[in-house]
């Protein structure tokens, strides 16, 4: 029973939970209207209107191929690629103004999987080594125990490695690299909730040893319903991140939208964990991984990670209008508009429910299997058992099945026996009453006999007609005659 109802609910919470993120996580939902803003003004200010980027230039070389970072310089743009199979394309490549390739550098050693690329306010290029895909996500399913950054100072070839640790020792995957005002490095990884870690101690090089990184908070996307070819689960994920020039300014990029935050004294990390972002949408991109700014700090410029040619599009950052001035002239108070329960939750809420409906089901699913198994091994414990129960069970059934059987052969025999007996004392019984009722008429006892007796009986029964055919039971004998008669008996 146990196990029926935990298979039920199993079958059910996946039935509810995969409908849900269907229907969240479809294209199809995410370009349906929403309660979210629009151009003209909307429940959020901060959210910008969806506008497509415009292509700067395309990327066909084929050494370019899965790029994941991008950074923008005077002369044109640096690049690096996913991880890749072929040692020739795991390289930092520069390009110029129109995406074609001038140089190249290549790393000392492997790289795992470098993600995202930034620049420090010395000109000094970092390769973010950070990435670590599950098997769900394409990757081989070895995870990394550590991961590493390579800096490359301005004019020189060979990059430098830096190694460093998450503090509890997990592995994750990471997209995104940020550098606060003290040149401390800012990773975000890129689960739905994006952890913050950073480093408090200098940065080593060269180190055997990972140095450990610290966790500093979370960084929360929002629902926005941007388009983007995976619905929901684009939107929860970060996939690149990038400092302004100036260094007042970062954001963070999700697979639909562009997070910007205003940064104070440097500190980066108070800035994307409890500031409140401006949004620019990102629509409709193949699989954005890479974000960086233009030159003066008004554009943002993305790239996608794709296996074949490929453009760096160019936004406009999204910018709230200043609030009215005041007006002497009494505003109309606005009606709030009734938002449902499901249009009031957040991505985190979202995303918290659909785990722990998840978690749930698993959780009964694995009872129902502890179940079967315990219900198994006790069968077959009392399979084990069976033939001496078989056998102290059915003896008594035999013994008393021949004690009823003998009984009544003899309450038969008995019965049968006093019948025949009693079955000739009605015939004596009443011979004895036809003798007495003779004695007691006296010598008129046998007038019936007297009034039997006609002399021309016998000629008056054979002038009867002749018998029929149903009167012919027995052809040999009675054919032509009438049947014999039951005659009285002669009187004495």
């Amino acid at each position: 029973m146990l196990q029926r109802v935990g298979g039920a609910f199993g079958a059910s919470v996946l039935l509810v939970v995969l409908p849900a993120v269907v229907a969240f996580g479809s294209p199809a939902v995410a370009k349906a209207p929403s309660p979210t803003p629009s151009a003209s003004g909307s429940a959020n200010p901060n959210l910008g209107p969806s506008v497509a980027g415009v292509a700067m230039c395309s990327i066909s070389d084929p050494q370019v191929t899965e790029v994941s970072g991008l950074v923008v310089t005077a002369n044109g743009y640096v690049v690096i690629n996913d991880s890749n199979t072929e040692r020739s394309r795991e390289k930092i490549f520069f390009l110029d103004q129109q995406c074609r390739q001038t140089r190249s550098v290549g790393y000392p050693s492997s790289a795992f999987d470098p993600e995202d690329l930034a620049v420090s306010k010395d000109g000094t290029l970092w390769v973010a080594d950070v990435g670590d895909n599950t098997t769900l996500t394409g990757g081989s399913g070895n995870r990394r125990s550590s991961i590493a950054l390579w800096s490359l100072a301005p004019g020189s070839n060979s990059p430098v490695i830096h190694r460093l640790a998450y503090p509890d020792g997990r592995a994750r995957d990471a997209e995104a690299l940020l550098f606060d005002g003290e040149g401390r490095p800012v990773i975000i990884t890129k689960d739905p909730v994006g952890e913050v870690f950073t480093l408090k101690e200098p940065l080593p090089a060269n180190n055997a040893n990972p140095a450990a990184l610290t966790r500093a908070g979370s960084f929360r996307p929002q629902t926005t319903g941007t388009a983007n070819p995976y619905g929901i689960v684009g939107t929860a994920v970060v996939t690149g991140a990038a400092m302004s020039p100036d260094g007042k300014r970062a954001v963070v990029r999700t697979m639909s939208d562009a997070y910007e935050f205003d940064v104070t004294d440097g500190d980066v990390v108070a800035a994307i964990t409890t500031g409140t972002p401006r949004i620019t949408p990102l629509p409709s991109e193949p699989q954005g991984e890479s974000i960086a700014y233009s030159q003066d700090g008004t554009e943002f410029l993305t790239v996608s990670d794709q296996p074949k040619t490929t453009s760096i599009l160019r936004y406009r950052r999204f910018v709230p209008a200043a609030p009215p001035s005041a007006s002497p002239a009494p505003a109309q108070p606005q009606q709030a508009k009734e938002r449902s329960f499901l249009q009031s939750l957040s991505l985190y809420d979202i995303t918290r429910i659909v785990i722990g409906i998840g978690l749930l089901g698993v959780l009964m699913i694995v009872i129902g299997v502890v179940a079967v198994i315990r219900s198994r091994r006790r069968r077959r414990a009392l399979l084990a058992a069976a033939p001496a129960l078989s056998t102290t069970r059915i003896q008594p059934r035999r013994q008393r099945s021949t004690t009823r059987i003998q009984p009544r052969r003899q309450r038969s025999t008995t019965r049968i026996q006093p019948g025949r007996q009693r079955s000739e004392e009605p015939v004596r019984r009443g011979r004895r009453r036809s003798q007495e009722r003779v004695r007691r008429r006296g010598k008129h006892a046998d007038w019936p006999c007297r009034l039997s007796r006609k002399p021309d009986r016998r000629r008056w029964a054979r002038r009867r007609p002749a018998p029929t055919r149903r009167w012919d039971v027995n052809p040999g004998r009675h054919t032509g005659r009438s049947p014999p008669t039951r005659r009285r008996p002669p009187c004495r």
